[in-house]
Parts: structure tokens; sequence; C-alpha cells
């Protein structure tokens, strides 16, 4: 079997660089792209020495169009704003896209609420939540993934065999 091709930009921050070490070992997966501005020129391995050997690839600045145009998923690992921009740059590109950040999970409307102008609201509703026990099926296809939070992945899955069996009263259940 062929192994995924697949990029992070964001690699060297909290986020990027945990997926990078679950990505690593997988016998599906070969990381071939990674971008962090501000280590831009360094190997990952210089800056975190624990990958040395590991993963040794050279960290790119933060530029759309120059992804490998052979990448077959690339995850988004970047502030609010960023991953929006970028998912512009990218939607129209043969890539799937796995947003980590808050860009394309919430809806426009709560989105501005919180984080202010959304710079491509056009495609927030093209975007697939990630909870496979909810979309399992649609995110084999899709092109736009919105990565849940853990918070909001450990609400959701402790409520939803309560919803399925429709023992949820609307506005009973708060979570705060």
């Amino acid at each position: 079997m062929r192994k995924i091709k697949a990029g992070i930009l964001g690699a060297s921050g909290y986020t990027g660089s945990d997926l990078l070490r679950f990505l690593l070992p997988h016998p599906f997966v070969e990381i071939a792209f990674l971008t962090a501005d501000k280590h831009a020129g360094k190997r990952i391995s210089d800056v975190f020495p624990h990958l040395s050997g590991l993963c040794d690839l050279e960290l790119s600045p933060l530029e759309p169009k120059a992804l490998p145009e052979d990448l077959d998923v690339v995850f988004l690992a970047l502030p609010h704003g960023t991953s929006a921009k970028v998912v512009g740059e990218l939607y129209d590109r043969d890539i799937k896209i796995i947003d980590l950040g808050a860009d394309f999970r919430l809806s426009h409307e709560v989105y501005t609420v919180w984080y202010g102008d959304h710079p491509h609201p056009g495609l927030i509703p093209e975007a697939i939540y990630g909870i496979p026990e909810i979309n399992r099926e649609r995110l084999k296809t899709a092109k736009l993934v919105a990565n849940p939070g853990c918070y909001p992945t450990s609400v959701i899955l402790g409520l939803l065999p309560l919803a399925w069996e429709q023992l949820l009263e609307p506005g009973l259940v708060i979570v705060d």
C-alpha cells in the first residue's frame, strides 16, 4: 500500500509537534513537508533534538502556493485566522485539508463573536466536523475537515448516546 504523503503547517507549535509525534510511527503515513515560520530553514530535529534520525526535514516558511504538488493531505496547526487564509489558498487544489484550529469548527456567527471577521466565510459550510462517530462516511470523502477540540469532543461523545435515544430535552443540557 502506498503511504499517504502528509504536510504539517505549523509543525513547531504545540499542536503541530504533537501531531508529528503521532504520525511519525504510522505505517501508512509519510511526513513529506513541514512549515514553521519562526524556525524556517532549520531542520525539525534541530528544533526538537529528540526527533534526530526520526525526522530531519527542513522547516519551510508558510507559503501555501509553495506546497509540494504531491501531498495527499495537509494538516493546519496554525493560529485562528491564519488557517482560514491558508484554506482559501489551498481549497481548489487536489488535497485533503484538516484544520486543527477553530476556523472551520464554528458557524460564521459564532466565529465572528469570538474571533472577528472570518477571511473565507463561504468555506465554513464546506467543512465536515471531524468526529467519526457522527460523520464517518462524510469524512472519507471530505475535502476540508474541521477537527474538533478535546473539550467539545469529550462533551459530544458523552452526550451522543443520550441524543441518539432522544433522551435530551432542548435547552436542558448546558456545558460551560
